[in-house]
């Protein structure tokens, strides 16, 4: 791929991502390049900035009317796109975990409510799949379960011998819920209220306040199969040295309750997420878009955007063995940002660009086709 210019670059890219929208014509799949690349270079969602250099010699409105028609015209299908997320970042050693949260804010006094179903990928997250929430609040039952099913279907279908996990917090507990994850036999990790009933020893219903209020500080503890509203499932413990309790209901008996925390630990990933999404990343709230259809097909955007970003960050020039880290272990650029730079200045060079983009189309587990692509990057 030598010589290429700025329009056949694009387009060519297109062609590829035609292959994973076979029912959109070209000009779309290439509207989709160019957006992917400006969201990389502006860190905003705002389709007036994007507009501004969308292409070289076409006018800003041009620009804008055509983001405008994407959005209004394109069809985007959320579970082809999932399907292909999960087979980009499924590593066998590292298992499948969802991470269920929910992120929201206001556009003026129109809330904007988003369930978020996303799966966790080295020490971040990626939306998989995701509900818009027709009013301000929590989620119902009813939505999870619709998510969780569509996700436990593309697991099943591709993986078939993989048992996921789904983590998620104290506003994600209710008995409908527990039930339909134990009849489906999904491993969980979900956190407590204090108020919540569980069981103890004898059976008789107790906060969960109540039932460890006796365990020491600094020290945590395991119960044995009990009843959580109404549902069998573990529990384990641990009391802070601020007296705060914290407990984990899960699916496993589990051989030291550390592993129910260890297991927990990983849906802060879907914290990062949001950072990612929001103000360390592209700052999603900033856009104008107010119809749940629209807002949905942004995060679709925002979907692959992520996860070229965190590809590149490991798989290109300075990966995370070579990423400078600061006293407390932590490092000093995280991957995600590592990688969005990375795109952006491969972005002044077209051959690089398209050697860059094959590695984001290869398959994570794909790791010797990875190396010997990274080999052509200058």
């Amino acid at each position: 791929m030598r010589n290429l210019n700025f329009a056949a670059l694009h387009r060519s890219i297109g062609l590829e991502l035609q292959a994973l929208y076979s029912s959109w014509h070209l000009q779309r799949c290439i509207c989709l390049s160019l957006l992917l690349s400006a969201v990389m270079r502006h860190k905003t969602v705002n389709l007036s900035d994007l507009s501004e250099d969308l292409q070289p010699r076409v006018k800003p409105n041009s620009s804008y009317s055509r983001l405008q028609r994407f959005f209004r015209q394109v069809r985007f299908p959320r579970v082809h796109l999932a399907r292909w997320i999960l087979q980009q970042v499924y590593e066998a050693e590292h298992g499948i975990h969802f991470c269920l949260d929910r992120t929201n804010w206001y556009f003026g006094s129109k809330p904007v409510n988003i369930l978020m179903l996303s799966i966790d990928f080295r020490g971040s997250a990626l939306p998989f799949l995701w509900l818009m929430i027709p009013h301000g609040g929590c989620s119902s039952t009813e939505m999870r379960i619709k998510l969780l099913k569509q996700a436990l279907r593309i697991v099943r279908q591709l993986y078939p011998s993989e048992k996921p996990s789904v983590l998620a917090d104290r506003e994600f507990v209710d008995t409908d819920w527990l039930a339909f994850l134990k009849a489906n036999e999904v491993r969980f990790g979900i956190r407590l209220k204090t108020t919540n009933s569980v069981t103890n020893k004898k059976g008789k219903p107790n906060s969960v306040k109540k039932l460890f209020q006796g365990l020491p500080r600094g020290r945590f503890e395991s119960t044995g199969k009990r009843r959580v509203l109404g549902i069998y499932c573990y529990v384990s413990a641990f009391k802070g040295f601020d007296g705060g309790i914290y407990a984990i209901a899960h699916f496993e008996k589990l051989d030291y309750p550390q592993q129910a925390f260890t297991l927990y630990s990983k849906r802060w990933k879907v914290e990062t997420l949001f950072q990612n999404l929001k103000s360390r990343g592209f700052h999603f709230e900033d856009t104008h878009l107010t119809k749940p259809a629209r807002i949905s097909k942004l995060i679709a955007v925002l979907a692959l955007a992520c996860l070229w970003a965190l590809k590149a960050g490991w798989t290109t020039g300075d990966d995370a063995n070579r990423l400078k880290t600061k006293k407390h272990g932590r490092l000093a650029v995280s991957l995600f940002t590592q990688g969005r730079k990375f795109i952006v200045n491969k972005l002044c060079d077209f051959r690089d660009t398209w050697n860059l983009f094959q590695i984001l189309i290869t398959p994570f587990q794909n790791q010797p086709q990875i190396k010997s692509l990274q080999r052509l990057l200058t």
